[in-house]
């Protein structure tokens, strides 16, 4: 069955004809999902539904401008499927999401809703929120409702969420007309693309290990797949009075409905078991472009919130330990170099424990790691994929607090999307900047404006307060890395 259904269809009562049944509904927000929509569907026709449930199906196609929608209908004798089609949508996937909600709960500004419609909305268990572009695991959905429904007050499940492994390249057979778009879109990498899949994997189960161990309490309930309660999501959208459930300010749309429950006294849960499968970021522009949208999203939440929350006491702590992990990286840099020249370095054991710990960590959190190689998990103990990400989120939070202070705001979803679709454009200004900089270093010295000894003599004044703050940083840190050796001590799994 496949119905396309608005507004008018909820005020007429035409959307649902069963007013009796229990219902899981699942909600799919998709822009332009022709290459992934199909494998989110039929994973979803493998579940288990719950015990006296029926399971429907509402796809918001928002702004789709390929094959989505025929992808959909391929799946319309598989699944009780519900397709909404918005209209004039600016408010990217949150808008979309509160299209469909207002389809449930109703529009203040337009007819109310008929009263069957509103029947059979109350028999609804629960809402599967998933992304177009994952793979839920055959036992995901019942896994999630069981636990969402084991104790009272649980807002919401999330999935574990895992990437999967890019197929190597070669795989592609040469005399096919597409090749090239299948290597662009479809499951294929190379060996960088498969070993940067491992790391944002690592990063997963790494992030789902710390909510495991806090009491299973997650965070941000995540879009990606997630099971709410029917009751939850109502009372956040009759506490919001503004016609929305989800808030279109920030690019972090998810962590905002989170903080809402919390507020509203309800707790968010991370499923001990359940799995869901996501692409992944394929190159390393695009890794980065999807890690600052993520980011700058919680900054936006960091600086509404203040220190008013726990959560956003919490990313504050995060953003310390990050700028602590920057500063001690740079004095590395410059003040190793110096005492070696001077001859007035001595080795300090200090510096040597957050290396050790840091293998330790990289070493635990890859043996949890579902989806890996052996090679990874031996890979792990040099420290090199953890320092890879240190760096990686130092830029990437720099960029957010440059783009901060912009006039034209950057919109996160339009990067977000060209990104998962392999159509985002590479941005060289890092190359540009660092060649410049390079550049002008080189003429200092060729011109003699600058000259080691200089350098020398000018940083050699500071060279003990430097090791002296360098020593301090780094006994925080370790501290630090030993809470977290000691949460992943539990005998969780990613």
């Amino acid at each position: 069955m496949l119905r396309e259904v608005k507004y008018e269809d909820a005020v007429h009562n035409k959307i649902f004809d069963d007013l009796v049944s229990k219902r899981v509904v699942a909600v799919i927000p998709s822009h332009n999902e022709e290459n992934d929509i199909a494998n989110a569907l039929r994973s979803l026709t493998k579940q288990h539904v719950p015990s006296g449930c029926i399971l429907n199906v509402f796809v918001i196609e928002d702004n789709c401008s390929d094959g989505t929608d025929k992808e959909v209908k391929k799946f319309s004798d598989q699944l009780n499927l519900y397709v909404i089609k918005t209209v004039n949508n600016k408010d990217r996937k949150a808008g979309a999401l509160n299209t469909f909600y207002r389809l449930m709960f109703g529009d203040n500004t337009k007819d109310s809703l008929a009263s069957n419609h509103i029947k059979a909305v109350n028999n609804i268990e629960a809402f599967l929120a998933m992304d177009a572009d994952v793979i839920l695991a055959k036992d995901c959905l019942s896994t999630m409702y069981k636990e969402l429904k084991s104790t009272y007050g649980v807002a919401s499940v999330s999935a574990n969420v895992q990437c999967l492994l890019p197929e190597k390249v070669k795989k592609v057979p040469f005399n096919i007309p597409d090749r090239e778009y299948l290597i662009k879109h479809g499951k294929y990498g190379n060996a960088f693309a498969r070993w940067i899949t491992v790391l944002q994997n690592v990063s997963f189960a790494s992030w789902s290990l710390k909510q495991k161990s806090n009491n299973y309490s997650i965070e941000i309930a995540n879009g990606q797949t997630t099971l709410f309660s029917f009751q939850a999501m109502k009372s956040v959208y009759d506490n919001n009075r503004m016609n929305i459930l989800y808030s279109n300010s920030t690019d972090a749309e998810d962590e905002k409905l989170t903080e809402d429950l919390r507020k509203l006294g309800w707790t968010c849960k991370i499923s001990n078991s359940a799995r869901t499968y996501a692409d992944s970021m394929k190159t390393m522009s695009s890794w980065y472009r999807q890690a600052k949208k993520w980011h700058s999203g919680l900054v936006q939440q960091q600086l509404e919130s203040g220190i008013s929350t726990a959560y956003s006491r919490i990313l504050w702590g995060r953003q310390l330990i990050l700028w602590i992990n920057a500063i001690i990286r740079i004095l590395l840099i410059i003040l190793v170099p110096v005492a070696l020249s001077i001859k007035d370095y001595k080795w300090n054991y200090i510096f040597f424990l957050p290396i050790l710990i840091s293998a330790i960590l990289n070493f635990i959190s890859m043996l949890k790691t579902p989806i890996k190689r052996p090679i990874d998990v031996l890979f792990a103990l040099t420290t090199i994929p953890s320092e890879f990400q240190v760096w990686l989120d130092i830029i990437v939070d720099m960029s957010v607090c440059r783009d901060m202070f912009r006039v034209n705001k950057v919109d996160g979803w339009a990067i977000q999307y060209a990104a998962e679709n392999g159509t985002l454009k590479k941005n060289h200004n890092w190359v540009y900047i660092s060649l410049t900089l390079i550049a002008a270093i080189s003429l200092g010295f060729y011109m003699k404006w600058l000259n080691v000894s200089l350098v020398i003599n000018t940083i050699k004044p500071y060279l003990n307060t430097g090791f002296n703050i360098l020593t301090y940083l780094t006994v925080i840190m370790f501290l630090f890395m030993l809470i977290q050796l000691n949460k992943f001590r539990g005998n969780f799994r990613a």
